[in-house]
């Protein structure tokens, strides 16, 4: 869990500096999105091989509210760790497995 809430554009710009690739140039508007998912999904489902991009995984990540932490920070005393490093164990974490 990392400090603060991060807008796509700034979570892709550290997960390609994490990964050393150049970030996004460009937003892919969201139908555009949701056909090559489901796109994903039918060769998915044809070849029987796992799908990490996925209609269920796109809608997913379109319901997610902004969140706030202050009640955690303050009635548990959680400390989170900077966003920078948590996303670039998540890209580590990917791009091993």
């Amino acid at each position: 869990m990392a400090e603060r809430w991060l807008d796509y554009q700034e979570l892709f710009a550290i997960a390609a500096t994490a990964a050393g690739v150049a970030p996004p140039r460009r937003k892919i508007p969201l139908p555009v999105l949701y056909t090559m998912a489901g796109i994903a999904d039918l060769l998915a489902f044809f070849t029987r091989r796992e799908n990490r991009f996925s209609i269920a995984s796109l809608r997913c990540s379109t319901l997610l509210p902004d969140v706030d932490s202050s009640k955690a920070r303050q009635e548990l005393g959680w400390q989170p760790a900077p966003v920078e490093g948590e996303v670039a164990e998540a890209v580590a974490c990917y791009l091993s497995g």
